[in-house]
């Protein structure tokens, strides 16, 4: 029953009446909730267990603010490590702090705000063949293509966007050797500075470039998240949704005008063209696809609804393909496509789960956060008339693990989907005890060994780790209170020991992973 169980606070049970538009604290604003404006902590963070979330926008300094700062930093360290004899641009190989400069940057060569940090062309080159040399499980242009237009001259309007570029460098420096370690931060704010650069409408390169700059968005977004920009990270992936959505990309039909939804994005105020080719297809299915599942997983780690779902929209974007692989001269996209319907038969019908068949990852993920999504959405109601959706997803959820087969078998592209399944599960059981939710979070311990060697490329795992293991993590302790023998306790333990080990491998290189991981151990000690 719609609203059941959600009463307005009264003056007596709360700090205050909910506060008006624009006041609330920036998490509740984040989360589209309702905000009692409690300070320290608001009510809703403390129920929900995100105390370290809450803050006002009084007390938070603005996202220009705070990019103010980190160019000030910039230049106070580049002042520090550029060598005087630093003309050409930023190099791969500028000194250790060691080794200082006395020269002053000039602003040309902090290039925050405009044109691709000022790296040589030697070193952009070199950077982006690094990014391509790891697998990247979110990219969906065509590789070639996006290298020769990088290399174009500054004013050719086919140039690779410097959003792009500067994203791609960013994440680079973290496969290069340690003493390019400090350009990260930088490129990673020239990015964002970069990335809402007016377009060439309707110009030279228009298609390519907007393609650029959702792949720029979507690269961005992830980044931030893992720095834990939590704020600029939302926004971020909210605008790639939007703009993806504007474009029609949810619903291409060559056949008839794209009507965009809702008010064009600021930087675009065209629709897109008709394909050319084969590798243009590829390139907008995979945007749309990447695009929306991305910014779904990071929106349920915050506690969000996703953007775009299966139920808000008419959906008809096959699943994607490689744009190298639609360049084939042999393959036919036609009738290779497959589109989602068989996701909504396999969530509100039963149908047959899908399986891995060697490069579908993307369509197994999507069904995968589809249906964590449907049983979160299942798991809030939690009324008595909702037992017969429970079952149902319980059934999808055991069918789906069925046809991906033993985790630690499976193609490590399919694992946030099996860590998905699971989570499923542990949505909706969350009653101390629940001997199906101990069952699931013992199924992700004895896949623990496939999940020990966080990537060093950004995917679609990182925010599935974060929520679903913590969540196994949960369903542990709260089973320690009810267990009938010393034994038991210790089973629990163990399992949760390994669990705990995840998190504990993944939280160095992720900081919304380290929050969860800090909130474990103080329940942990907490529940003792």
């Amino acid at each position: 029953m719609r609203g059941k169980g959600k009463t307005r606070a009264s003056p007596s049970a709360s700090h205050s009446t909910w506060l008006p538009r624009g006041k609330a604290c920036l998490n509740c604003r984040l989360r589209k909730i309702r905000c009692d404006g409690g300070t320290p902590i608001c009510g809703p963070c403390r129920k929900d267990g995100r105390a370290v979330d809450c803050e006002y926008a009084s007390n938070a300094p603005s996202s220009t603010h705070r990019l103010e700062q980190r160019v000030t930093e910039l230049r106070a360290r580049l002042r520090d490590l550029e060598p005087s004899s630093s003309s050409q641009g930023t190099s791969l190989h500028s000194p250790s702090p060691s080794v200082q400069g006395s020269q002053t940057p000039q602003p040309e060569e902090l290039a925050v705000g405009h044109g691709d940090f000022n790296l040589s062309e030697a070193d952009m080159v070199t950077l982006i063949d690094l990014f391509f040399e790891q697998e990247q499980p979110l990219w969906f242009l065509h590789r070639t293509r996006f290298h020769e237009a990088a290399q174009r001259p500054i004013d050719d309007p086919q140039r690779a966007h410097a959003a792009l570029i500067n994203i791609v460098t960013a994440i680079a420096t973290r496969y290069a050797t340690s003493d390019v370690a400090w350009l990260e931060a930088g490129l990673i704010d020239a990015s964002l500075s970069a990335l809402n650069n007016p377009l060439n409408t309707g110009g030279v390169g228009y298609e390519n470039t907007i393609m650029q700059v959702l792949q720029a968005r979507v690269l961005l977004g992830s980044v931030l998240a893992q720095m834990g920009r939590t704020l600029q990270s939302a926004t971020v992936l909210e605008s790639a949704c939007a703009l993806a959505l504007a474009l029609g990309l949810h619903n291409p039909n060559e056949g008839a005008a794209l009507a965009p939804l809702g008010v064009m994005d600021p930087i675009a105020q065209q629709t897109l063209p008709s394909p050319t080719d084969n590798v243009s297809r590829a390139e907008r299915t995979g945007a749309f696809w990447v695009t929306t599942i991305v910014e779904s997983l990071w929106a349920l780690a915050r506690g969000a609804p996703p953007r775009v779902g299966f139920t808000r929209y008419q959906i008809t974007t096959p699943w994607p393909i490689t744009p190298e692989r639609a360049e084939e001269p042999l393959f036919d996209i036609v009738s290779s496509s497959r589109g989602p319907q068989s996701v909504r038969a396999f969530i509100r019908e039963g149908g047959p789960a899908p399986s891995w068949q060697g490069d579908n990852a993307v369509e197994l993920v999507a069904t995968a956060t589809c249906l964590f999504a449907y049983s979160s959405a299942i798991a809030r109601r939690a009324g008595i008339e909702e037992a017969h959706d429970v079952l149902a997803v319980e059934g999808h959820a055991d069918a789906f693990a069925l046809a991906l087969g033993p985790a630690l078998l499976a193609d490590v592209r399919t694992h946030p989907a099996q860590v998905l399944v699971r989570g499923a599960t542990l949505e909706l059981h969350t009653n101390p005890g629940d001997p199906r939710g101990i069952n699931a979070a013992r199924a992700l311990a004895a896949a623990a060994q496939t999940l020990l060697s966080p990537s060093s490329t950004l995917g679609f795992l990182e925010p599935v780790i974060g929520m679903v293991v913590s969540a196994a993590c949960r369903a542990l302790i709260s089973a320690r209170s009810t267990a009938d023998t010393d034994e038991g306790v210790q089973d629990l333990e163990v399992t949760l020991n390994t669990l705990q080990g995840v998190l504990e491998a993944w939280a160095p290189q992720s900081a919304y992973i380290g929050v969860q991981l800090q909130r474990i151990q103080q329940e942990r000690i907490s529940s003792l």
